[in-house]
């Protein structure tokens, strides 16, 4: 099989890990934290605050030193060409509207089985270490 569909694999686990848990899913674990955590829902929302700041804060350096979606774009470009270019991104960001709808709903089932999120933590995590070392042993666009 040809690498860049590794390189594209990589892509999918990390953007539905990413949407899943990080983006649309977290209003799914704002109860569970409250009581984990013995937080209030103010605490929860400074937490959150402060992530969003931190993010906006932290991005035009992302952007100087390459970023995500500035490298990747190009790396699937230059993996694929231009022909293929479309279906590579539909095919990103169809896993990526999964990992929003699913994520969530599989966090609460693991959370109701074990009765914490560390599972399901420790198995995104996993899943995004994954991506990320395909991503880093990728070789060299032909």
């Amino acid at each position: 099989m040809y690498y860049g569909w590794y390189i594209v694999f990589a892509g999918v686990i990390l953007m539905a890990c990413n949407s899943s848990i990080g983006i649309y899913g977290f209003t799914a674990f704002i109860d569970p934290l409250a009581l984990t955590l013995g937080w209030s829902y103010a605490h929860i929302s400074l937490a959150s605050s402060l992530r969003g700041i931190e993010t906006g804060a932290l991005n035009p350096l992302m952007g100087a030193l390459g970023g995500v979606m500035p490298t990747l774009l190009p790396t699937y470009r230059a993996y694929f060409g231009v022909r293929n270019f479309g279906k590579i991104l539909g095919l990103i960001n169809l896993f990526f509207t999964i990992g929003t709808i699913a994520g969530p709903p599989i966090a609460g089932m693991f959370y109701d089985a074990f009765g914490s999120f560390e599972s399901i933590w420790l198995i995104f995590g996993a899943a995004t270490v994954l991506g990320a070392v395909i991503t880093i042993t990728a070789p060299p666009v032909p």
